[in-house]
């Protein structure tokens, strides 16, 4: 139900595809863990760039997404 006007919002770096729904799997985790969602990288907040803030995958490795659609290590 969320979103946003700001074209940046749907730039490569400020998406990530996740399992389940809003409560179910790796999505229901980050709308019920808003904390520690925000510190491994899966919520940002709308006034930073997400080109600086990495993100950490299932194996506890940080990479920064980047506008042109590629991962590199943070």
């Amino acid at each position: 139900m969320g979103g946003s006007r700001a074209a940046a919002t749907n730039l490569a770096a400020n998406l990530v595809l996740v399992c389940g729904s809003a409560t179910t799997e790796c999505h229901g985790w980050i709308e019920s863990q808003p904390a520690q969602a925000t510190g491994r990288g899966f919520r940002i907040s709308a006034a930073a760039d997400p080109e600086k803030v990495p993100y950490m995958d299932w194996t506890g490795r940080e990479w920064i997404l980047t506008n042109d659609g590629r991962k590199v290590p943070a």
